[in-house]
């Protein structure tokens, strides 16, 4: 009898080690996928000096939830640190610097205030990854005779060792395809344009280069794909909100909801990879664009909403790994505190976001 019962208990002693070492497997495995992607967010540079229009008065006075703690100037050598460390902290791989083109005359083309931070980061000796997305829209535009001093400028950030890779090559994001084809007149031009900084690339040693377009609109897939882009990705999804047309507040799950059938419809619409871009909240009443106030806006930014928004993106890349380029996304934003989207701590909120991020990365 005595020997029957040892036999059942070591029998279920067995099986018990099974079930927790099976359960343990998944969960690293689970761990290991979830670390595999590189998630990354936006950083836009508007907080710069006392001088920058984006610090209105409306933001400073009325938004003390998006204020960061260290102020609103962060773009400093010591605050841009911080965030780094921060953002590595909570499971972030990279920053795609929004980058602007602005010609002071002395050759040089980078001289916009808005890449300061961008310039402070490179002086920093860390392994974040970054790259940057040319906001070429209205007032940041740039000529088809300026694209030959703008690819040198471009391949010396691509071969910093920090830059972020697609493919084996560096990325480079665009805001807009209107306003590119506005420049070269045709995807013909754009994707001889594109060649050449390809060609540019080659000859500073890289692979190449991978062309990714920020997509306001899924009509123009076709146009991106004759312009010659490698990867379709966008900045944020606020104009699909369902009734954007009509001005009012609505929930934020809303955006959560039907950025996944955003996402779906770029799969479905082209053969181009995707880098699936995540609108964590829109909320533009302190921007400094008065018109640009007049707009719909989420209600219900919060930590779990971050998680939410954080999961349903990993949850999706899980089942359509096939449609991604370079198993990554981009969150909007880290910092854009005008349009209501942003992650750094604050006194009132503290790192309550950040959690959310973090909480989001963890696959249960």
């Amino acid at each position: 009898m005595r020997q029957i019962l040892k036999q059942f208990t070591a029998c279920n002693v067995l099986k018990s080690t099974l079930f927790i070492t099976f359960n343990v497997l998944i969960c690293f495995s689970l761990i290991a996928q979830t670390q595999d992607v590189k998630l990354g967010a936006y950083y836009f540079d508007g907080w710069t000096g006392p001088k920058s229009n984006h610090m209105n008065a409306d933001l400073v006075s009325g938004f003390n939830e998006r204020k960061p703690i260290w102020g609103w100037q962060t773009s400093n050598p010591e605050v841009i640190g911080k965030q780094v460390l921060l953002a590595k902290q909570y499971g972030l791989s990279f920053f795609s610097f929004c980058w602007y083109y602005k010609n002071s005359g002395n050759g040089k083309v980078d001289s916009d205030i808005k890449n300061n931070a961008l310039k402070q980061f490179l002086k920093l000796n860390n392994n974040f990854e970054f790259s940057i997305m040319v906001a070429n829209h209205k007032g940041y535009n740039f000529k088809p005779d300026d694209w030959d001093s703008l690819s040198v400028y471009w391949c010396k950030l691509f071969k910093d060792k920090r830059y972020l890779l697609v493919d084996g090559k560096p990325v480079i994001t665009f805001f807009s395809l209107n306003y590119l084809l506005q420049s070269f007149k045709t995807p013909e031009n754009v994707r001889k344009a594109f060649d050449s900084l390809r060609a540019v690339a080659v000859k500073n040693g890289l692979n190449g280069v991978t062309f990714a377009i920020n997509l306001n609109r899924l009509d123009i897939i076709n146009q991106a794909e004759a312009c010659g882009f490698d990867v379709l990705t966008g900045y944020n999804f606020h104009q699909y909100i369902p009734d954007s047309t009509h001005i009012g507040t609505y929930d934020i799950d809303v955006m959560r909801t039907t950025e996944s059938k955003i996402w779906d419809q770029m799969v479905q619409s082209s053969k181009l990879p995707i880098i699936p871009s995540v609108t964590l909240n829109w909320d533009p009443r302190a921007v400094t664009d008065l018109r640009n106030r007049e707009s719909t806006r989420l209600k219900g930014y919060s930590k779990q909403s971050v998680y939410k928004s954080v999961k349903s993106c990993l949850d999706w890349m899980s089942q359509n790994k096939s449609s991604l380029a370079g198993n990554m996304a981009v969150l909007y934003a880290w910092n854009e505190y005008g349009e209501g989207a942003w992650l750094t701590p604050s006194k009132q909120l503290k790192n309550s976001l950040l959690e959310g991020l973090k909480q989001g990365k963890v696959r249960n």
